[in-house]
């Protein structure tokens, strides 16, 4: 298959696919003209890049893991050094999903509390809301932190 061909059932573009090549993660086979040809092999290694690179594990963390089992005489220094790096690509993920999940937790408590602000006839301002009992749960949160701290913004465009 040809880079394009590939690129396209990937849902991913050439220079994507290049970039991952360039950095030595996919080494694909050439015809006597110098062409690239993919594999399923090649395609299951960029649907391998593609996943880990979508959840921002950095590129460095990726071309390591990749690059132990070359590193290593043995299938046993191999495996050994491949659990490590797993472990330690699982760690950061578990870490990454708790902020996610704290964030999420934050986004639902700001939205549980909305709609006790629906129909309010009171400009959205801080100083409007500050003493309302409705906006207290939401003034809690750390999304609407960013929602309702635009007064001081709005005060400069002003003058």
């Amino acid at each position: 298959m040809k880079i394009g061909e590939l690129a396209e059932a990937l849902g991913t573009t050439v220079t994507a696919l290049r970039y991952y090549e360039k950095r030595g993660l996919v080494h694909p086979a050439r015809t006597r003209g110098g062409t690239r040809t993919y594999g399923e092999e090649e395609a299951a290694r960029f649907r391998a890049l593609l996943a880990l690179t979508a959840q921002e594990v950095p590129l460095d963390v990726i071309a390591e893991l990749a690059a132990i089992r070359t590193r290593h005489a043995t299938g046993d220094g191999a495996s050994r050094a491949v659990e490590e790096g797993l472990s330690g690509l699982e760690q950061a993920l578990r870490e990454r999903r708790r902020q996610l999940n704290a964030l999420l937790a934050d986004i639902a408590k700001a939205r549980k509390a909305l709609p006790a602000c629906h129909g309010c006839a009171r400009p959205p301002r801080r100083s409007a809301c500050a003493g309302c009992p409705d906006s207290r749960p939401l003034l809690r949160t750390r999304v609407m932190q960013l929602v309702w701290d635009e007064e001081r913004m709005e005060e400069r465009d002003d003058g």
